[in-house]
């Protein structure tokens, strides 16, 4: 297999991963849940913003831990500031925290 081939099924696989992704983000957006969680831990390098926020079902009293990523964040993140969750009604590891805009 030469370089041209294994650099198409790359470029080909990282499209399907976005792709999937968008409709995973998508679906959240119209089905899913919003909770309010507190962020917990807010670490910056190299760019990128990763945050930790964890949410408490007030419920089952389980604590949820969710995690994200990104490389531009306007929003002021810091922690003990709350920020909104999409869960899925039926997984709550199935999420989206956007970090890029506040949800309303």
């Amino acid at each position: 297999m030469g370089p041209s081939i294994a650099f198409f099924i790359g470029l080909l696989l990282l499209v399907l991963f976005i792709f999937l992704r968008t409709q995973r983000i998508e679906a959240l957006q119209q089905h899913g849940v919003p909770v309010v969680a507190i962020i917990t831990r807010v670490e910056q390098f190299a760019g990128i913003t990763y945050v930790i926020a964890n949410w408490q079902d007030p419920y089952s009293r389980r604590i949820y831990t969710f995690h994200n990523g990104a490389m531009f964040t306007p929003l002021p993140l810091q922690r003990g500031s709350s920020i909104t969750v999409l869960v899925s009604r039926n997984n709550y590891k199935r999420y989206y925290m956007p970090l890029g805009a506040r949800m309303r």
